[in-house]
């Protein structure tokens, strides 16, 4: 009797980020939170992958980063990297109360599937800003 043959999957590796950011009435970034991830995948499972997180704020107008960290979680459905932050201003809206803007308690998700796609999530939130603040966001698969 004659066995089929072996295929074997063949696995990959992609990389991406979702990127997150604040942005004041003039159109200045205040600050951002992204999530880099990179992973394995081969077409039924995603697996072995890493996160990294970039934060970054507008020094010279105020603001500040408060707390920062990250987070990973793998499955065969997919990869996932989180990161979340802090950013306060106490001089944005002084004599008024500090404005926050939070990733934290909330987040920025990259998710890695196992066809190689990228997708990603995002909850933020501004308070007690005295002027609008904008958020912006681009999920983008770089490799």
């Amino acid at each position: 009797m004659r066995r089929p043959p072996v295929v074997k999957a063949v696995t990959s590796t992609a990389s991406g980020y979702n990127w997150t950011w604040w942005e004041d009435v003039v159109g200045l970034k205040v600050n951002q939170d992204r999530t880099n991830i990179s992973w394995a995948y081969n077409g039924s499972c995603a697996s072995s992958g890493s996160t990294s997180g970039e934060w970054s704020w507008n020094y010279g107008s105020g603001w500040q980063i408060v707390s920062y960290g990250g987070s990973e979680y793998e499955s065969c459905s997919y990869y996932r990297g989180t990161t979340y932050s802090t950013f306060k201003n106490t001089s944005f809206c002084w004599p008024l109360p500090t404005v926050y803007t939070y990733y934290y308690y909330y987040y920025v998700r990259t998710y890695g599937y196992p066809s190689g796609s990228i997708g990603g999530m995002r909850s933020t939130d501004s308070i007690d800003e005295c002027l609008p603040l904008w958020m912006h966001y681009q999920v983008r698969k770089v490799t």
